[in-house]
């Protein structure tokens, strides 16, 4: 905003090129101004012009309005965003930063704020981390094929699963075939009900010592399976340190003769130990021209293929909505971002018999639930939790709901009965 310094008897220019900018629908958004009024002939008596009021109208020309049809941002795709916004800069002296690279926003280099907590608190084996933001094809019809884009954060298990795997017990390359697949998809415990069903790239590398930008077509385009949970590509551990500290004309395969690409590399597991095979991780990636080998990330630090039955360390990646709300924290590992499941349950009107699901946030007390977006009835906070005249809410003991009580029953009911 520029001033303008002149004015005449009738009418004062305050300002030219001011903006306001509004986006949203039915948005209000109010901007004040402070007017200042200076007298400069101070060769005269000016004492008569105090306490005196301004009367008059404010014109306002020349408005443009311009529609974005940018996404709205919400939840931890607002805080990725924001982050990439502050920490864009490689050359700021901070060890990390959220980086526009390779088709996404990733977190790039030691210990990023990136952690993940799906309970109200998290042992150390119990966090997640984010890889970084992409658009992914999903599956929105629940067919099991991913047919839609969207915006999805990739998450990854901080540590390594506690026993050590063949990426193929039966020495193939093939990921729908793989040992793996069925143990993360059917037999691990997703800590999430809502991971994404993704379409994932799996045809894998064809050359040993290639650097990134050869190797990221294997991990972004060719054969593909659609599923819930992957592992991470070899790709996502190349571009986990920032380029200022690991160049890029460095191929992954000899990360090990700079110590940069890997110390500074947070995807690097260096410090944990599986089974005998110490601080090896496996990747999704399968190697294309071998028949038993995939892609491994050594205890060394390098990436590079290893025969496929040969057992390592495996750290299960999966998808979620990049909108999902958090309910707490920063992203360090002492305040990971706390997101809390949804859970469901039912309330019977025992007046009218009808059976309602509702849904709250795990660890939601009822008064939290009476004032949250989940109370689609508008009722109004009271306790004991009243929902009409005489119309109160209890569990399946038959005891009255407090605003305190946490909502864990699966079915709760409506009635005037009960102690309260």
């Amino acid at each position: 905003v520029q001033l303008n310094d002149y004015s005449s008897q009738d009418r004062t220019t305050l300002l030219y090129s001011g903006s306001i900018s509004v986006k949203g629908n039915n948005i209000i958004k109010t901007q004040e101004w402070t007017i200042t009024t200076r007298f400069y002939k101070t060769t005269q008596d000016q004492s008569n012009h105090r306490s005196k009021s301004y009367t008059g109208k404010v014109l306002v020309n020349n408005v443009i309005c311009a529609r974005d049809d940018t996404p709205d941002l919400e939840g931890l795709a607002l805080e990725v965003v924001e982050k990439s916004n502050q920490t864009s800069s490689q050359s700021n002296g901070g060890s990390w930063a959220i980086v526009n690279e390779a088709g996404g926003l990733r977190y790039e280099g030691k210990d990023p704020d990136n952690y993940v907590c799906f309970k109200s608190t998290c042992t150390e084996d119990e966090l997640y981390r984010i890889i970084g933001k992409f658009d992914v094809m999903v599956d929105t019809d629940n067919i099991n094929v991913a047919d839609t884009t969207m915006s999805a954060l990739k998450i990854i298990k901080n540590k390594a699963l506690s026993t050590a795997m063949a990426w193929d017990s039966n020495s193939g390359h093939v990921w729908e075939s793989s040992t793996i697949k069925p143990y993360v998809n059917d037999t691990w415990t997703k800590p999430i009900n809502d991971v994404l069903t993704a379409r994932w790239y799996v045809g894998g590398y064809s050359g040993f010592f290639d650097t990134l930008d050869v190797l990221l077509p294997g991990d972004t385009t060719g054969t593909t399976w659609d599923g819930k949970v992957g592992l991470m590509y070899g790709t996502d551990y190349g571009y986990a340190v920032l380029s200022r500290d690991c160049a890029r004309t460095i191929a992954p395969s000899v990360y090990n003769n700079n110590s940069y690409c890997y110390e500074k590399n947070w995807l690097y597991t260096g410090s944990e130990s599986i089974s005998s095979n110490e601080n090896y991780s496996w990747t999704m990636t399968p190697h294309a021209l071998s028949g038993n080998a995939a892609i491994m990330v050594y205890n060394s630090g390098l990436l590079l293929m290893n025969y496929s039955s040969t057992l390592a360390g495996i750290r299960p990646v999966f998808y979620i909505d990049a909108n999902t709300e958090f309910d707490s924290g920063n992203g360090s590992k002492s305040n990971p971002y706390i997101i809390l499941p949804t859970i469901s349950f039912t309330i019977t009107n025992l007046f009218t018999s009808q059976i309602d699901t509702y849904y709250a946030k795990q660890g939601m007390t009822w008064g939290q639930w009476m004032n949250s977006i989940y109370n689609i009835n508008g009722w109004v906070y009271s306790n004991p939790v009243n929902i009409g005249p005489d119309q109160r809410i209890y569990d399946s003991r038959n005891e009255c709901v407090y605003t305190s009580d946490i909502i864990t029953s699966s079915n709760y009911n409506i009635s005037t009965t009960g102690p309260c």
